[in-house]
């Protein structure tokens, strides 16, 4: 939970690769230097680092680090909205690890395929990727691995409205996680749990799982997962209409813009876009925008990195308040936009 700290390291493993001439301890500590980038939001950082280190592992012939690299690669690229890209490198990187007999790699890439093809909305494609990590992970014994990859086929069960094989995904899941005492995978899908729970309106055993998803992230110090957890607890006070609603949800942007990832803050403007919805009109009767705002800086944070599917449902946000406010035709224009 120190980035600033294990910058320091990797930066002095970096130096010391160099003066040694290992090409691949240097791409090593690039991908982690990578990884420190990531987590505070700092993604073109991170990719322009992270090509640093394809090139020495391409150059020490180190295809394990190669295949690595392209996963990471993919991940970011996912999120600038260059989904054929991604897939380009996901897809070396499998081939690279089939060829090699790398089972643990293979599930790994596979997990990069399923989120991209999670966020092109393929979730057939998704699923059979998901469900094949899955089956590797189980057979090589990768009990951390199948945590994660639980956790994810959970989502997209959820997406695909299959609730009762969501939650029993996301409880074996949990289970999972916390025989092997991963933290950090229990706040996931903690998380996953209580905003799916709120959604269907079960708001108490929502609460309770977002509560413990809280402890964690603050002992470990995610602030990615703090923002999350945050906003969905302020979503919770919002559907029950508690007063402290609006002082949570504008505390759960402040912790995002804090972090600085884009899609948390998009996020959390979408929650606020919800907040404000519900007054439609000001103290002097004058037509209150706030709501519509929030929704528009929403919509353009989701699609700055990519996310286009999560963009719609801002914009399907947004029709529905215009509607609600008499503005017929914008709601109309906002509904077809999120229908392409």
């Amino acid at each position: 939970g120190d980035p600033d700290e294990a910058l320091a390291v990797f930066t002095r493993v970096l130096a010391a690769s160099f003066r040694l001439g290992a090409r691949g301890k240097g791409g090593a500590a690039l991908n982690r230097i990578a990884r420190v980038h990531r987590a505070r939001g700092e993604d073109e950082r991170a990719h322009a680092v992270l090509i640093r280190a394809l090139d020495l592992f391409r150059g020490a012939g180190d295809l394990r680090g190669v295949a690595a690299t392209l996963d990471d690669l993919a991940q970011i690229v996912r999120l600038r909205g260059d989904l054929d890209g991604a897939m380009g490198a996901a897809s070396e990187a499998l081939q690279i690890r089939q060829g090699h007999g790398d089972a643990r790699g293979e599930a790994v890439s596979l997990m990069t395929i399923a989120g991209i093809e999670h966020s092109r909305g393929n979730l057939e494609a998704a699923m059979r990727a998901a469900e094949t990590a899955l089956e590797t992970r189980q057979r090589v014994g990768d009990r951390a691995g199948i945590a994660q990859t639980l956790n994810t086929l959970g989502a997209i069960a959820f997406e695909r409205g299959e609730v009762e094989r969501a939650e029993t995904a996301w409880r074996e899941a949990l289970q999972a996680a916390r025989e092997t005492a991963d933290r950090r995978t229990q706040t996931f899908i903690l998380n996953n749990l209580g905003e799916s729970l709120s959604e269907l309106g079960r708001h108490e055993e929502a609460r309770i799982f977002l509560l413990e998803a809280r402890a964690h992230a603050h002992e470990a110090g995610d602030k990615r997962m703090i923002a999350e957890v945050e906003r969905n607890l302020g979503l919770i006070a919002l559907r029950r209409g508690e007063d402290e609603a609006d002082a949570m949800l504008a505390r759960a942007l402040e912790l995002a813009q804090d972090y600085g990832a884009r899609e948390a803050i998009a996020n959390a403007q979408r929650a606020i876009g919800t907040l404000r919805s519900r007054t439609l009109f000001d103290a002097s009767g004058a037509v209150d925008r706030r709501a519509e705002e929030a929704y528009l800086q929403a919509i353009d944070g989701f699609r700055d990195i990519g996310m286009e599917k999560d963009a719609a449902r801002a914009l399907a946000d947004l029709g529905q308040h215009l509607l609600e406010r008499g503005d017929v035709d914008g709601a109309r224009d906002r509904l077809r936009e999120a229908r392409s």
